[in-house]
């Protein structure tokens, strides 16, 4: 596509983020897995954050619940580089696992499965002058070039474009299953790195099982949802204590799980507390754990609370967001 080469030079020479506006505002809180720093960010496999290479590494990362924390370090894709045209993912490391019940699934990342003239949902948060920072969401309709086969270019298909903000958030296909993530913008097209290209680099690297970190039981038993993102193909070894049981699920009946599969466990409770550990002992998913009541003004929590002078800090990753959408970016 034309604009390619120029967009590759721009991520050549600048830092600069990209973010959704006139997209579809949503609440953060049923997105729970997405995060915000001086880009968007997914969490994975409960403690590491997915994003764009390009992203500089901030002081802090913000989270649903208004706690901050900041990433121990970062692994960028072996084959990125300034220049763009490379492999734009990082995955970041977070020193305590983080706790969610809402996580999104990859896809099949072994196989290409995004194809021309597919829908695809990309997310986005940008800067806002509002204390509370707004997570949007546009559709593209993707498109590919044969010159940059790890770059998918989105098409917007209806209202929502992107402007100075966030690179690194999430792409959903039709099944809400990450596919891609941000990468730049220019004009009316944005781009994603297809993360098919870089599906060896996020095994590598997370080797293990992805997951909600936090399960509920609704009259006495759960089916949790785990996929597996291991080097190489496992069986299940998990096991639980406090009050819960492992009573079923496909990742018992199926045998060997491969990368990128997803099966099931179903698990048994009286209503207590409990664990089920799938197979490393930091590998946790915490059953019917209590919720703590978030006090978003002043009081501390798991990473610190999202005060005023933090705010102050956090307004100069980003740009305002704007009501209009007419001028290039």
């Amino acid at each position: 596509m034309k604009h390619i080469k120029k967009t590759l030079l721009i991520m050549a020479i600048s830092n600069n983020v990209y973010a959704i506006t006139d997209g579809t505002a949503v609440d953060w809180n049923n997105y729970q897995d997405m995060v915000t720093m001086n880009c968007t960010g997914t969490l994975i496999a409960g403690k590491f954050i997915l994003t764009a290479a390009h992203c500089d590494e901030p002081d802090m990362i913000r989270f649903s619940d208004h706690t901050i924390v900041a990433s121990t370090q970062r692994s960028d894709h072996p084959d990125w580089d300034l220049s763009g045209a490379k492999v734009d993912v990082s995955l970041w490391s977070l020193q305590n696992s983080r706790k969610t019940t809402q996580i999104h699934y990859f896809s099949d990342l072994t196989k290409n499965t995004v194809q021309d003239a597919d829908t695809l949902t990309l997310f986005g948060f940008g800067s806002t002058s509002n204390a509370d920072i707004p997570l949007h969401y546009a559709t593209v309709n993707a498109e590919f070039d044969p010159t940059y086969q790890q770059v998918i270019n989105g098409l917007f298909a209806n209202q929502g474009q992107g402007i100075g903000g966030d690179s690194g958030g999430a792409w959903l296909n039709n099944n809400n299953e990450i596919v891609a993530i941000n990468k730049s913008i220019y004009g009316t097209t944005t781009f994603g790195t297809n993360l098919h290209y870089a599906e060896a680099f996020i095994r590598q690297t997370i080797d293990g099982w992805h997951y909600p970190t936090l399960a509920n039981t609704s009259n006495g038993s759960a089916t949790i949802t785990v996929q597996s993102l291991h080097q190489n193909t496992v069986t299940d070894s998990a096991y639980t204590s406090g009050d819960v049981q492992i009573i079923g699920g496909t990742c018992i009946e199926n045998g060997e799980i491969n990368s990128y599969d997803k099966c099931t466990y179903v698990i048994e409770s009286q209503g207590g507390e409990g664990n089920l550990i799938l197979g490393r002992s930091d590998e946790v998913i915490q059953i019917n754990k209590p919720v703590p009541v978030i006090d978003n003004g002043s009081s501390s929590s798991d990473g610190g609370s999202f005060g005023l002078l933090s705010l102050l800090l956090f307004s100069g990753f980003g740009f305002y967001r704007r009501k209009n959408s007419g001028s290039e970016h």
